[in-house]
């Protein structure tokens, strides 16, 4: 029993292990897409929830970015992961938008903003734009993606940090 048990825990790391490559796989393949094949990628999620066939332009960024999953694999030696899961692209692609589509001095704004909220004081007028903005973006990307609002969308990123993505993916 005792040898059963130390045999399912080393597949169980190895596995860990192994999703851990594959994640770092995943990140560097959305590194390589320009923003808007990102936004492109997001709504190609939106889409296949939707039931929608992909346009062009979304067909073209699914492309790049499984491409680009198969070739990090196959330099990492490991074998290739589903390039139709996007589910971790989408939780990382939202951050790389939102950066793309706002200023560092917007984001640093909201950020402000934000922590003077938790400090209950009054956010600036500067600081209550910036986070307007924010949440006008995160509000279209959860629209795109192919959620109905964003606490949808919300509770779908936590899900998949937790590794309980259900049934989105």
């Amino acid at each position: 029993m005792r040898n059963l048990r130390r045999r399912i825990e080393a597949l169980e790391r190895s596995n860990s292990a192994k999703r851990g490559r594959h994640q770092t796989i995943a990140e560097r393949a959305m590194e390589c897409l320009q923003p808007d094949d990102v936004e492109a990628l997001i709504a190609a999620y939106g889409a296949e929830w939707a039931g929608r066939l992909l346009t062009d332009r979304e067909e073209a960024a699914r492309r790049s970015y499984t491409q680009a999953l198969e070739r990090g694999c196959r330099s990492a030696g490991l074998r290739p992961i589903q390039g139709s899961d996007l589910v971790g692209a989408i939780t990382q692609g939202v951050g790389q938008v939102l950066a793309s589509r706002m200023s560092l001095e917007e984001l640093q704004l909201c950020r402000s903003g934000t922590l003077a909220a938790h400090e209950g004081r009054q956010a600036s007028d500067p600081e209550s734009a910036a986070m307007q903005a924010y949440r006008s973006e995160i509000e279209r990307i959860s629209l795109l993606a192919g959620f109905n609002s964003v606490a949808e969308f919300s509770a779908f990123r936590r899900r998949h940090e937790f590794g309980e993505a259900g049934d989105r993916c």
